[in-house]
């Protein structure tokens, strides 16, 4: 039996991950963690990254905490975070998306990108994400913040930080801040049904 040429398969996946208590601790920004993370994927893949990255047509990329609500970060953004990690690879997709923040968020984009390369909208993907969490700590007392700030230009399907579909003042009201006392109290009312 053939398999369609269609059928979605991940060919490549990485990690990278930087601790305070590293020795040469850098306090990467959001982009530089994802391209870290990005350049192992295609790494892991086997053929040539830079080959690999030029035939990315398509980005998803995991929107971060820092940049999840109406406040700004604290260490500058880019104004398109997919487009300046693939300007790092040496990539030009043709779209490239900013997915809302949420747990449930790299599957759903696991899922959103096999159904694309299946009814040939897409060929090539990469999903993306990063928390810069450990260098917004190390920097939050110092003096010498750097600025993170990019401006990239192109395209940009930005689908909104959505915080507000997660928080409310009435689940600030009832203390329903963090994902683990919000599933706790779901998961407790799916089971009594």
């Amino acid at each position: 039996m053939a398999v369609d040429p269609r059928t979605p398969v991940i060919v490549g996946v990485g990690q990278f991950t930087e601790r305070i208590d590293d020795p040469g601790y850098r306090g990467m920004s959001a982009v530089d963690l994802a391209a870290a993370a990005a350049q192992a994927a295609l790494a892991d893949t086997g053929a040539d990254a830079a080959t690999v990255a030029t035939a990315i047509d398509t980005v998803f990329g995991l929107r971060q905490f820092e940049i999840s609500g109406p406040m700004p970060a604290t260490l500058g953004k880019s104004n398109n975070y997919p487009r300046s990690v693939m300007k790092r690879l040496g990539g030009d997709p043709a779209r490239v998306v900013l997915e809302p923040v949420g747990g449930q968020s790299p599957q759903k984009l696991v899922t959103e990108a096999g159904n694309a390369i299946l009814a040939g909208d897409a060929d090539v993907v990469m999903i993306m994400g990063s928390e810069p969490g450990s260098t917004a700590k190390y920097f939050a007392t110092r003096d010498d913040k750097p600025d993170f700030t990019e401006n990239i230009d192109g395209q940009l399907e930005d689908r909104g930080h959505q915080i507000f579909n997660y928080i409310d003042e009435y689940t600030v009201a009832h203390g329903l801040t963090g994902a683990p006392v919000q599933y706790g109290l779901l998961d407790n009312a799916r089971r009594s049904r």
